[in-house]
Protein backbone atom coordinates (compact mmCIF):
# COMPACT_ATOMS: atom_id res chain seq x y z
CA UNK A 1 0.00 0.00 0.00
CA UNK A 2 2.99 2.13 0.97
CA UNK A 3 4.92 1.56 -2.65
CA UNK A 4 1.45 2.36 -4.50
CA UNK A 5 0.59 5.59 -2.66
CA UNK A 6 4.01 6.97 -3.41
CA UNK A 7 3.64 5.63 -7.01
CA UNK A 8 0.11 8.12 -6.70
CA UNK A 9 1.35 10.70 -5.33
CA UNK A 10 4.47 11.52 -8.37
CA UNK A 11 1.70 10.80 -10.69
CA UNK A 12 0.69 13.44 -13.31
CA UNK A 13 -0.10 13.77 -16.64
CA UNK A 14 -2.15 11.09 -19.08
CA UNK A 15 -0.70 8.49 -17.70
CA UNK A 16 -2.68 8.97 -14.23
CA UNK A 17 -6.25 8.44 -16.28
CA UNK A 18 -4.83 5.35 -18.11
CA UNK A 19 -8.18 2.81 -17.19
CA UNK A 20 -7.42 -0.82 -16.17
CA UNK A 21 -6.46 -3.29 -18.81
CA UNK A 22 -9.43 -5.18 -18.14
CA UNK A 23 -11.90 -7.30 -20.36
CA UNK A 24 -15.56 -8.94 -20.57
CA UNK A 25 -15.78 -12.55 -21.19
CA UNK A 26 -18.99 -14.45 -21.45
CA UNK A 27 -19.87 -18.15 -22.42
CA UNK A 28 -23.36 -19.92 -22.44
CA UNK A 29 -23.59 -23.52 -22.65
CA UNK A 30 -19.85 -23.68 -22.76
CA UNK A 31 -19.32 -21.67 -25.53
CA UNK A 32 -18.64 -18.25 -26.02
CA UNK A 33 -21.43 -15.77 -26.62
CA UNK A 34 -21.73 -14.26 -29.95
CA UNK A 35 -25.39 -13.67 -30.65
CA UNK A 36 -27.73 -14.68 -28.06
CA UNK A 37 -27.64 -16.07 -24.84
CA UNK A 38 -29.05 -19.71 -24.36
CA UNK A 39 -28.92 -20.93 -20.92
CA UNK A 40 -26.81 -19.60 -17.49
CA UNK A 41 -24.69 -17.11 -17.95
CA UNK A 42 -20.97 -17.11 -17.06
CA UNK A 43 -19.54 -13.76 -16.65
CA UNK A 44 -15.57 -13.62 -16.10
CA UNK A 45 -13.13 -10.28 -16.22
CA UNK A 46 -9.92 -11.09 -17.52
CA UNK A 47 -7.29 -8.94 -18.51
CA UNK A 48 -3.20 -7.68 -16.91
CA UNK A 49 -4.64 -6.27 -13.58
CA UNK A 50 -7.68 -8.66 -13.10
CA UNK A 51 -5.95 -9.58 -9.80
CA UNK A 52 -6.09 -5.73 -8.85
CA UNK A 53 -10.15 -6.02 -8.61
CA UNK A 54 -11.47 -5.07 -5.11
CA UNK A 55 -14.82 -5.20 -6.28
CA UNK A 56 -17.10 -5.82 -9.19
CA UNK A 57 -21.01 -5.72 -9.51
CA UNK A 58 -22.43 -7.60 -11.99
CA UNK A 59 -25.75 -5.77 -13.41
CA UNK A 60 -28.58 -6.95 -15.66
CA UNK A 61 -30.03 -3.82 -17.16
CA UNK A 62 -30.81 -1.61 -13.45
CA UNK A 63 -31.01 -4.65 -11.04
CA UNK A 64 -27.68 -6.36 -9.39
CA UNK A 65 -27.26 -10.13 -9.68
CA UNK A 66 -24.25 -10.85 -8.58
CA UNK A 67 -21.40 -9.30 -6.43
CA UNK A 68 -17.36 -10.05 -6.13
CA UNK A 69 -15.37 -8.90 -3.62
CA UNK A 70 -12.03 -11.00 -4.28
CA UNK A 71 -10.51 -11.69 -7.32
CA UNK A 72 -11.27 -13.78 -9.68
CA UNK A 73 -14.39 -12.07 -10.71
CA UNK A 74 -16.31 -14.75 -12.09
CA UNK A 75 -19.85 -15.17 -11.84
CA UNK A 76 -22.50 -18.04 -13.14
CA UNK A 77 -26.28 -15.82 -13.79
CA UNK A 78 -28.85 -18.26 -13.76
CA UNK A 79 -30.87 -18.00 -17.13
CA UNK A 80 -34.09 -17.10 -14.98
CA UNK A 81 -32.60 -13.35 -14.07
CA UNK A 82 -31.97 -12.42 -17.73
CA UNK A 83 -34.53 -10.97 -19.33
CA UNK A 84 -37.18 -13.25 -21.34
CA UNK A 85 -37.33 -11.12 -24.32
CA UNK A 86 -35.24 -8.71 -26.17
CA UNK A 87 -32.30 -6.91 -25.15
CA UNK A 88 -31.00 -6.51 -22.42
CA UNK A 89 -27.83 -4.34 -21.05
CA UNK A 90 -25.13 -6.60 -18.92
CA UNK A 91 -22.87 -4.22 -16.97
CA UNK A 92 -19.52 -4.69 -14.80
CA UNK A 93 -18.60 -2.51 -12.50
CA UNK A 94 -15.09 -2.80 -11.32
CA UNK A 95 -12.79 -0.83 -9.12
CA UNK A 96 -9.28 -1.50 -8.13
CA UNK A 97 -7.33 -1.17 -5.37
CA UNK A 98 -5.95 1.89 -6.54
CA UNK A 99 -9.18 3.53 -6.90
CA UNK A 100 -9.67 3.48 -10.96
CA UNK A 101 -12.93 2.09 -11.82
CA UNK A 102 -14.47 0.96 -14.82
CA UNK A 103 -17.63 -0.34 -16.59
CA UNK A 104 -17.56 -3.23 -19.03
CA UNK A 105 -21.37 -2.93 -21.29
CA UNK A 106 -22.12 -5.70 -23.53
CA UNK A 107 -25.30 -5.36 -25.55
CA UNK A 108 -27.32 -9.13 -25.24
CA UNK A 109 -30.63 -11.00 -26.13
CA UNK A 110 -32.11 -13.85 -24.95
CA UNK A 111 -32.29 -16.91 -27.68
CA UNK A 112 -36.17 -18.16 -27.07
Amino acid sequence: LKRRLHELRGCAGPTCLVAPRLRLFLRSEGRPVSSCVRDDLRVRVGGSERNDIMTADVLVGRRRVGRALTPPVVEDIPLRQLRSRGRFRLRVRTETIDGRRLTLDRVLRACR
